[in-house]
Order: structure tokens, then C-alpha cells, then sequence
């Protein structure tokens, strides 16, 4: 009888800590907590809930005074115009026309900055030396093409447009609300200015959910220097399917076949350091958390520099009727980046000095390990799940008091339409 009861109770106990281990490799969610549910009977993930954003919100951190760059195709007018009267879009916005601003009533296209840098430069051209002359010519060459791809944009937008650098800024400023936007628009703003720009800008982190193809030793260089001194954020791209796994330093050309990945080789030639590939992780209805098997795979060497963030079913805005539920790993991006913007702000409070690889650091093994869904080729079953939370944890060492949510769940925001997973958008050069 006591041998029987002994098994039974050891049994009991080896059980119940194997589902303590393997609560490790996951966090299950109250499920009532992370969905907000919409009229039309669809449902969205709550990322201030999945996050942990708010041990960084309820210390009174969200990012005021600290700014990010993000680089993207396609930020509504009317979005950018909003950032702008909260006192948050960064002045070289609207002083340079990184992104389009237009005028009230969306009448037409404010280019009064382009035509003021325009004449400056033309003046210059009656006083300069010969010698400088062409650097002059090549500037207003550059305002010309700018000129003609704002107009261009402007033309081509509908109340239906869908804008991918909208929804990108929209989840970022959900998490960091009081962060300045330095928007560059990549409509009409070229890739390799759009970084040169955000490194003078010495902004605190860049956001890049897109891919550039061809191979092009230009923009490598641009990256390259950017990342010297600023952590950089990179979506991990879409492609990857369980039965046909994709690895993060491959991207799809517009041609169609897989070439090596530009944002891959940048990292290597740095000394793979200062950027994190961001891939994403959805949340079942039972509240459990998965690999979004679409995300393309780190590669061994980018192990540790490889984050998943919410990346299924969340609400952003995404065009002039508001906004979509949208899927994909240029959604997980940015909240990878705001939360390493709130991070560096209260790293900096502590009177912690970091450089940008020791933000990442700090992210990555605060993280929650996940192994739920994810193929494993190279026998690594698990990968990490940003958690702010942890991290908040770890800078001060204790944990914040508990706040309720200021998004009640029965009000979720307007849903204008349903939109499927989606890729970043590739760049050509």
C-alpha cells in the first residue's frame, strides 16, 4: 500500500513539474486578456497585453525624447499630419518632405520646402566655384526626382490605398506614444538617402521592414554605417513555409527565385553586432503562443540576434478609412523596436550606459524561450519571444506594479477590412 501511494505521488510530482518546464518554452495567455474583439466578429491581438509594455508604461516610460527612424513605402498623408500636430514627427519631415504632407482637405501636395531648398541651391550656383558646381547640379537633380515621386504618390493615393509605412509607425506609436517619428518615406526618398539621413540624425533605432534587392554594394555600405552607431530592426521576411523552410539570409527577387539577402551580409561584414532580425509569434485561441511558421529562419550565426514579436492578427491603421487586422513580420518589427526604445530610455534612468548591441543583449535574454511550432533543421528547437515584462525585470530587478490596460477590450478600434499575412515590401534598387 505505501509503495503503491509513493509511486502514485512521485508520478504525480514528476508530472507536475514536467508541465512547469514546458510552460518555460511558451507563456499561455488569459485569453479574454489578449483579444479585443471587434463588431464585425472578427478579433485582433491586444500587443500592449502580449508585449508586457505596460511594466514600461505604468514607470512612465514611452519614449519621450528618444526617436526612431522608420523606413518604409507608402505613410498616409493624413497619418504623417497627425504625428505632427501631437508635437512628435521630427522636424526634418516636413523641413526635407521625407514624407508626404499635404495641404488641409487634401487639396494637393505641400512642396513649398522642396521649392525653398530649390532656390537656395540656385542662388548657390551664382556664387560658388566651378569645382563645387556639381554637387550643387546633383542636389537639385535629387529635389526634381523628389518632386516627381510625391506627386506621383499623391496621385496614386484612394481612401482604399493600403499603406504598409502607416501600419508600421501605427503599432510602434501604440507602444512608444510619446517617441518622436523621423518618417522617410521610401516613395520618394531613395533607400540609401533615406539612411545616410537617420545616421546624421543619430536617432536612437531604425526600423526596417523591407528587403532591397538586387545585391548592391551602395546600400550594403549605407546599412553598414548606419549600424555602426544605431541598433537596426529588421523584419525577417515572409517566404518561409514548414515543408520548405526559409532562412533569413535569402530574399525573394522580384524576378521570383531566392538570391542572397543584402541585410544578412551587412551583418556579417560588421561583426555581427547592432542589428535584430525580427520574425513573428501568433496566439491561439486558447491563449498559447506558436511560432508564426512563415517567418523566415535565423541562420546559426544570427542566433542569438534573432527576436519574434506579436506578428499574426493585429489592428493598425492602414488607410484614410482607418484601420485592418494584418499579419507578418514587418508587424512584429516594430514592437520589437519600440520596446528597445523604452528600454534604452530606462537603461539610461538607471545610469546604465549601453552601446547598441548591449540593447539587444538586453532583449534577447529577457526573452521567454518558445519552442511551439518552430522547424528546426539544424536541431534548435526553441527560438525567443520578446518579453518586456522580463526585461523591465531585469534593468531594475524588480517588478513594476501591475496596471490595467487602457484599451478596453469592448472597445476595440474600427476595422475597415480584413488584410492576409503580408510581405515586407522589397526594394528594388
Amino acid at each position: 500500500m505505501f509503495n503503491k501511494y509513493f509511486v502514485f505521488l512521485f508520478l504525480f510530482v514528476f508530472s507536475s513539474l514536467s508541465l512547469l518546464i514546458d510552460e518555460t518554452h511558451g507563456v499561455r495567455h488569459n485569453p479574454r486578456d489578449i483579444f479585443n474583439l471587434h463588431p464585425d466578429g472578427t478579433s485582433s491581438v491586444n500587443i500592449k497585453k502580449v508585449s508586457g509594455i505596460d511594466a514600461f508604461h505604468s514607470r512612465g516610460y514611452k519614449g519621450r525624447g528618444f526617436t526612431v527612424a522608420i523606413l518604409d513605402r507608402g505613410f498616409h498623408p493624413e497619418h504623417v499630419q497627425n504625428y505632427d500636430r501631437q508635437g512628435l514627427l521630427h522636424p526634418l519631415v516636413r523641413r526635407q518632405n521625407l514624407s508626404l504632407m499635404v495641404n488641409e482637405g487634401l487639396n494637393g501636395v505641400n512642396l513649398d520646402n522642396l521649392d525653398q531648398e530649390q532656390a537656395r541651391l540656385l542662388a548657390q550656383l551664382f556664387v560658388i566655384s566651378e569645382e563645387n558646381r556639381e554637387g550643387i547640379l546633383g542636389q537639385l537633380t535629387r529635389i526634381e526626382e523628389q518632386r516627381r515621386r510625391s506627386i506621383e504618390f499623391f496621385n496614386s493615393l484612394n481612401p482604399d490605398t493600403q499603406l504598409h509605412g502607416s501600419a508600421v509607425a501605427g503599432v510602434f506609436h501604440e507602444l512608444a506614444p510619446e517617441a518622436n517619428l523621423l518618417l522617410i518615406d521610401l516613395e520618394i526618398v531613395d533607400t540609401i538617402t533615406a539612411l545616410r539621413i537617420a545616421r546624421e540624425q543619430h536617432v536612437d533605432a531604425i526600423n526596417i521592414s523591407f528587403a532591397v534587392t538586387p545585391q548592391n554594394r551602395p546600400y550594403l555600405d549605407a546599412l553598414e554605417q548606419a549600424a555602426l552607431d544605431i541598433p537596426v530592426f529588421i523584419a525577417a521576411g515572409n517566404d518561409s513555409r514548414p515543408e520548405a523552410p526559409v532562412f533569413i539570409d535569402q530574399v525573394r527577387s522580384p524576378a521570383g527565385p531566392f538570391i542572397p539577402s543584402n541585410e544578412q551580409q551587412a551583418f556579417d561584414e560588421i561583426g555581427r553586432r547592432n542589428m535584430l532580425f525580427v520574425g513573428g509569434v501568433k496566439y491561439l485561441p486558447n491563449g498559447d503562443e506558436a511560432f508564426d511558421s512563415f517567418s523566415q529562419l535565423p541562420t546559426q550565426i544570427a542566433r542569438s540576434h534573432y527576436i519574434l514579436g506579436p506578428g499574426e492578427n493585429i489592428s493598425a491603421p492602414y488607410h484614410a478609412q482607418g484601420s485592418a487586422i494584418v499579419s507578418g513580420t514587418s508587424i512584429a518589427n516594430p514592437t520589437i523596436t519600440a520596446v528597445s526604445i523604452l528600454a534604452k530610455q530606462a537603461l539610461q534612468d538607471a545610469g546604465i550606459r549601453v552601446t547598441p548591441d548591449q540593447v539587444i543583449e538586453y532583449m534577447y535574454n529577457s526573452g521567454h524561450a518558445l519552442h511551439h511550432n518552430i522547424p528546426v533543421p539544424d536541431g534548435d528547437p526553441t527560438f525567443k519571444v520578446l518579453n518586456a515584462k522580463s526585461l523591465v525585470q531585469q534593468i531594475f530587478g524588480v517588478e513594476p506594479p501591475v496596471i490595467a490596460s487602457s484599451v478596453p477590450v469592448s472597445s476595440p478600434p474600427v476595422i475597415a477590412s480584413s488584410v492576409p499575412v503580408s510581405s515586407p515590401p522589397v526594394i528594388a534598387s
